[in-house]
C-alpha cells in the first residue's frame, strides 16, 4: 500500500471528533467479502470485522461496509463522527446524496 494513504488512514481525529475508517477486502476463493469498520479517538480505537456472501463489486463491498458504519455508530450513539471510505464513487454518491 501507497505510504502516503497509510499516513492519511493512521491520523488521529481532530480534537472532540471521532474518525471512521472503513474499508472491504474481496476473497475468491471463498467468495466472501470482509468489511472492516474502525472508529477511533484520539485514545484508542474500537474496530468492527463483519463477512458476507457473495462477492460483489468493489464499489458495492465499499458502500455495504459504510452502511454498517453508520448502523454502529447509531447504535453505538456516537456523534461528531468523520467517516472515510476508499472508494471515490462511494464518497461522490454520498456527498451527492447529503446535498439534496
Amino acid at each position: 500500500m501507497d505510504d502516503s494513504i497509510n499516513e492519511i488512514r493512521r491520523r488521529k481525529p481532530d480534537h472532540g471528533r471521532l474518525k471512521c475508517n472503513i474499508d472491504a477486502s474481496f476473497f475468491n476463493a471463498s467468495n466472501k467479502v470482509g468489511i472492516y469498520i474502525y472508529i477511533r479517538d484520539k485514545e484508542g480505537q474500537r474496530s468492527k470485522t463483519m463477512w458476507f456472501t457473495p462477492l460483489c463489486s468493489v464499489d458495492t463491498g465499499k458502500a455495504l461496509g459504510f452502511h454498517h458504519a453508520i448502523r454502529w455508530r447509531h447504535e453505538l450513539q456516537l456523534t461528531n463522527v468523520d467517516f472515510e471510505v476508499e472508494s471515490k464513487k462511494v464518497a461522490d454518491i454520498l456527498i451527492k446524496e447529503g446535498e439534496t
